[in-house]
């Protein structure tokens, strides 16, 4: 594993309205990632748990709003540790503003995944078969998100545990497990190309 990263949340100051930052540690690096755009009061803040303290709607609002960015970044960070070479400071900021600005949902994701791979079979770098058989990984997961009322996930929103489910629901369809392996590598493959081609890259 080349790489470490871990994220975090805190706020600018301590006046009356401060500005939650990302902050990120980087191979033992402190890396300052910049602002989330959420404005705080310092008194509501909880630093241990990284959210705001309250149950009103508002409050709940907010976290979750850190929550799914958190979910966004930590995705990456998993992604990022998979790459053979070292990530630098400028790299994750540049990635980490794309991730803030411009998420990617899964649909979009499938769409430029699957143009890809059309282009990749009509230059015959790959058979008809493999495309036709991602179309169709892809096509199970999107109908898996639909019934989990999340079609309009985020790719970066992908967690190990709705991998599981989908693992189940391709099971439940009297598909071998052999199978319903090979969809969830293919939903994982997808979030690879998607951050190494819309984050890393751009």
């Amino acid at each position: 594993m080349m790489n470490h990263i871990k994220f975090s949340f805190d706020i600018s100051s301590q006046q009356a309205s401060a500005i939650v930052l990302i902050q990120a540690t980087l191979n033992g690096t402190p890396v300052e990632l910049g602002s989330t755009g959420i404005h705080v009061h310092p008194q509501h803040w909880d630093a241990v748990s990284q959210r705001l303290k309250g149950q009103d709607a508002l409050t709940k609002n907010t976290n979750a709003q850190l929550a799914a960015l958190e979910t966004q970044l930590h995705s990456f960070a998993v992604y990022a540790e998979s790459l053979p070479q070292l990530f630098t400071p400028d790299q994750l900021k540049r990635v980490c503003l794309l991730i803030h600005d411009q998420p990617m949902s899964v649909a979009a994701s499938m769409k430029n995944y699957l143009e890809w791979s059309e282009s990749m079979q009509s230059t015959g770098q790959i058979k008809a078969q493999t495309h036709a058989a991602r179309q169709e990984k892809l096509s199970l997961f999107m109908s898996f998100l639909s019934k989990e009322g999340k079609a309009d996930l985020m790719t970066a929103g992908i967690t190990s545990m709705l991998l599981e489910r989908f693992k189940t629901s391709v099971l439940l369809k009297g598909k071998p497990l052999v199978y319903a392996q090979k969809c969830q590598q293919m939903i994982q493959t997808l979030v690879r190309w998607s951050f190494h081609n819309n984050l890393v890259n751009a």
